[in-house]
């Protein structure tokens, strides 16, 4: 786990210490009903309700058992580090396994969660949650504590939604990409990217341009993951043409080449320190930019700045 974790739970730390009855035994406790906790966990995290008493192979629920168990020992002794790691691998472990449930739109949710891509997006999350995660982890280990199982699970269920938010199923039926939503969703971003959004420079208007001719592209691959087989009949053509465009128009204005310099920065030694010392002084604003993001629908226009806003601040890139 990055050590921003670290730096963005230390006042929580200090919160849980004082809290804390006494250490729990680990060993102590009994997790034969493992079953309740999943359930429980599965109907908290996605809102609807299941019945898996009989579904996880008890090998996998063995294996649960001592993700669950371990956390508990760790978060006694407030080694929060080893507590998320055994988190993440307790989500890991029942992502694979949610298949032999059916659980395939879960399973989806959280391999998208757990997966290198997305680490990004979760430490963003955990350091933006990270009071109320970590008062959640500590209702969750006196609910253990208590053998109050079914209520461990819902708890359990309530960070994970937190921190890796459940995707509904995709409506395959009738969809209409509306593509005045995505050219504000990239009028958005150039604004906020734009050193100078009065005056705009060659990179921005490069990106204008790009992401009109982007624009059947774009619906191609929106289609594509709703499920439209038909759209083999146009994507490869699309794409061809907005990849022929990029080639002929760019002359590097942008300096692509800086900006991936600064992700691969960031994936250093010092890189997780850095992010979270850029957080820390933008911390109003990024944590805006994320509400914007996280309701999409409501602005296109206020998503797009907010993604140009993690841009901007987190990974230190602009343009002319």
């Amino acid at each position: 786990m990055s050590k921003i974790v670290l730096i963005a739970l230390s006042l929580a730390a200090l919160s849980l210490a004082s809290s804390l009855d006494k250490p729990i035994n680990p060993e102590k406790l009994d997790y034969e009903d493992i079953k309740v906790i999943i359930g429980s966990f599965m109907n908290t995290y996605t809102n609807s309700q299941y019945n898996l008493t009989n579904c996880f192979p008890e090998s996998m629920q063995n294996k649960l058992n001592q993700f669950i168990a371990a956390s508990i020992g760790y978060l006694a002794f407030l080694d929060f580090t080893k507590v998320l790691d055994c988190y993440e691998q307790f989500l890991f472990n029942l992502a694979t396994e949610c298949g032999v449930c059916g659980l395939n739109q879960v399973q989806k949710s959280l391999l998208n969660g757990v997966d290198d891509k997305s680490l990004f997006w979760f430490e963003i999350n955990l350091a933006y949650h990270s009071k109320e995660v970590m008062g959640l982890f500590e209702i969750f280990a006196k609910e253990i504590e208590n053998k109050k199982y079914t209520d461990a699970g819902s708890t359990l269920g309530q960070i994970t939604a937190i921190l890796i938010p459940y995707e509904q199923p995709a409506l395959s039926s009738s969809f209409i990409f509306d593509a005045s939503a995505y050219q504000s969703w990239w009028n958005g971003a150039i604004y906020t990217l734009s050193l100078n959004p009065k005056n705009y420079g060659r990179c921005a208007y490069f990106l204008g341009n790009f992401s009109i001719e982007s624009t059947n592209t774009a619906i191609d691959i929106e289609n594509l993951v709703l499920g439209h087989m038909s759209v083999f009949n146009t994507i490869f053509g699309d794409l061809a043409s907005t990849l022929t465009f990029y080639k002929k128009n760019y002359t590097g204005v942008c300096m692509f080449e800086t900006l991936w310099e600064n992700i691969a920065e960031l994936a250093s030694s010092t890189g997780a320190s850095e992010l979270a010392a850029r957080y820390a002084a933008r911390a109003m604003v990024i944590n805006s930019a994320i509400m914007n993001i996280k309701n999409c629908d409501t602005s296109f226009y206020a998503c797009g700045q907010g993604v140009a806003t993690l841009i901007k601040y987190l990974l230190n890139w602009s343009i002319n």
